[in-house]
């Protein structure tokens, strides 16, 4: 028996691995999300993962914050993205140094969720959850939300106009360049 009524808007990140044993169930990696989570008794919940929907542990989730909104807005990928929701669009593209965090491709866009430490905020993108540089990102506000711009230009720009400030360049690229903050 179900205890929220069909969860609809619930999502959950996956905290621990976990093999599928039985059909009915889901296979879970590390920083998944769950979606359209029905909670149910007995230490077990339906959801729906990579276009699956089966049970999966409720102790290796974490429900997400903020998701049991009803209305919002369809994003670039179908999902329902609440209204008011933090985004994020990414400025310079990110490879991953560590499991935990997420690769980011310039003019992404992250739904985001914190701030995990100085200069790292946690998010979602592409049916993960992790952390990214803040300092590889903007912040949205609903403009951004609605109409893709391409970023990678005027940030090219932005960069050809403070580098060296009138000084000629004698093979085109750049002095400067963009740095990752430190993680503890």
């Amino acid at each position: 028996m179900s205890e929220n009524g069909g969860g609809g808007g619930l999502e959950c990140v996956v905290e621990y691995e976990y093999t599928a044993e039985l059909g009915d169930e889901l296979t879970l990696r590390v920083g998944d999300v769950i979606t359209h989570v029905e909670r149910m008794e007995g230490g077990w919940w339906r959801g729906s993962l990579r276009g699956n929907v089966g049970m999966f542990p409720d102790n290796f989730v974490k429900v997400l914050p903020g998701t049991s909104v009803v209305g919002g807005l369809k994003g670039e990928g179908g999902e329902t993205i609440a209204y008011g929701k933090k985004r994020c669009r990414v400025l310079f593209s990110y490879t991953p140094a560590h499991d935990d965090e997420l690769s980011l491709e310039v003019d992404e866009t992250i739904d985001y969720i914190c701030e995990v430490e100085d200069g790292w905020w946690k998010g979602r993108l592409n049916g993960r959850v992790g952390v990214f540089p803040s300092n590889f990102v903007e912040m949205c506000n609903s403009d951004c939300d609605l109409t893709p711009n391409n970023h990678a230009a005027t940030v090219l720009e932005k960069n050809k106009k403070n580098s060296l400030q009138g000084s000629p360049m004698t093979n085109g690229s750049s002095v400067f360049s963009h740095s990752t903050p430190n993680r503890v």
